[in-house]
């Protein structure tokens, strides 16, 4: 996989702004997938919890919040969230972020500026994928995913 680039989702009910993204996203290399609903998103994300690098989500979508959509999906997939909304609350941020999301950016947005944020999301998942291994058996490997599945979780988990 060339650097930088990924499998990418993204949930975004506007249907301008979801095709927008989808376009350049795959014109820079990235590999998509498009929801406008929340809960499409949530099933496949929990059916097929390795199949993103990076999840795009929307804060309002027509069938939940990108908040619901979080903490439905962060529980089985290891894959950042970066939060985009037309809405910049401070606080709902500041909860996202301690929670676990990777990110956080305000609509309207400079596609740079957006472009430089999934880079950095990615290379973040890269690095943590990357970095020290637990050992190189399976098992150790698959104790590995669970514990970064995990670790941003606030309650603990045994």
């Amino acid at each position: 996989m060339p650097h930088d680039t990924g499998r990418i989702a993204i949930l975004e009910d506007d249907p301008i702004m979801g095709e927008s993204l989808q376009h350049r996203l795959t014109i820079e290399g990235h590999r998509v997938k498009w929801w406008t609903k929340g809960e499409q998103a949530v099933r496949e994300l929990i059916d097929c919890p390795d199949a993103f690098d990076l999840i795009v989500c929307d804060i309002r979508l027509p069938d939940m919040n990108g908040e619901e959509v979080f903490r439905k999906a962060s529980r089985e997939t290891a894959a950042p969230f970066l939060f985009m909304s037309g809405y910049g609350d401070i606080d709902q941020a500041v909860r996202l972020m301690r929670s676990g999301a990777v990110d956080y950016i305000t609509k309207p947005f400079d596609m740079a500026a957006f472009l430089e944020r999934v880079a950095l999301s990615l290379r973040s998942r890269e690095q943590l994928a990357s970095g020290g291994t637990l050992g190189i058996s399976s098992a150790m490997r698959n104790v590995e995913q669970v514990l970064q599945r995990y670790a941003s979780h606030p309650l603990p988990v045994l």
